[in-house]
């Protein structure tokens, strides 16, 4: 018979409402050891039962050598927090050890190339997309409608070139009370960083920057 293993099998992170199998040393090989578990319901935790997971429920399978194995389901792990296991068999044991459940891993995170992490973002390198800027009339701080606007970009290293996407006036000519809208193609986020100049006879140049996820 084996000697009561108390923490022992060191602690996963588990994904929520995954199935994992929990591989732990029980110690006596050739046993039926049977798996109950604790979980967190808000500031408590459950008092130990049997695993749902299994064949017969709660059954782990053996490995070799004293390790066994316990296929967790969906319902086992449908708590984040903390899980906790108190393993019996027929000989030897009880091994008890602990796990924790996370609604997400880390390995969840989406990685480019380069090993940088894709972030979602409505402002991304090489796409298009929208940008609302404001016109004032030239020598003031009043609203500019009804222009013209042209506009030019820069990556900070070959000087500015004209855009390549579309300029027009919120809600249409002369409706949009001095507020312009620029419809960004793909080139004109060809950079970490760009900087707009939006110019217009009779009004101040609109300048600002964007910035841009890979």
């Amino acid at each position: 018979m084996a000697e009561t293993l108390t923490n022992t099998n060191g602690s996963f992170v588990i994904k929520q409402n995954t199935g994992f199998p929990r591989p732990f040393f029980f110690g006596t090989p050739g046993t039926t050891v049977t798996v109950h578990l604790s979980k967190p319901v808000g500031m408590t935790m459950t008092a130990f039962a049997t695993a749902h997971g299994g064949s017969p429920a709660g059954q782990a399978v053996e490995l070799s050598a004293g390790w066994y194995y316990f296929p967790l389901d969906v319902v086992d792990t449908n708590s984040s927090g903390a899980l906790a296991y108190n393993c019996t068999g027929l000989a030897g044991g009880p091994v008890d050890f602990c796990d924790i459940v996370e609604t997400q891993k880390f390995s969840d995170l989406a990685l480019d190339a380069n090993g940088r992490v894709l972030v979602s973002s409505n402002l991304k390198q090489g796409q298009s997309f929208t940008a609302l800027f404001f016109m004032t009339q030239v020598g003031t701080t009043n609203p500019a409608p009804g222009l013209v606007v042209t506009g030019q970009r820069t990556f900070g290293v070959l000087g500015f070139a004209n855009v390549t996407g579309l300029i027009a006036e919120v809600g249409g000519t002369a409706a949009g009370a001095g507020w312009y809208v620029f419809q960004g193609a793909a080139a004109d986020s060809a950079n970490p960083v760009v900087g707009f100049k939006f110019s217009s006879p009779g009004a101040n140049d609109s300048d600002f920057s964007l910035w841009f996820q890979p």
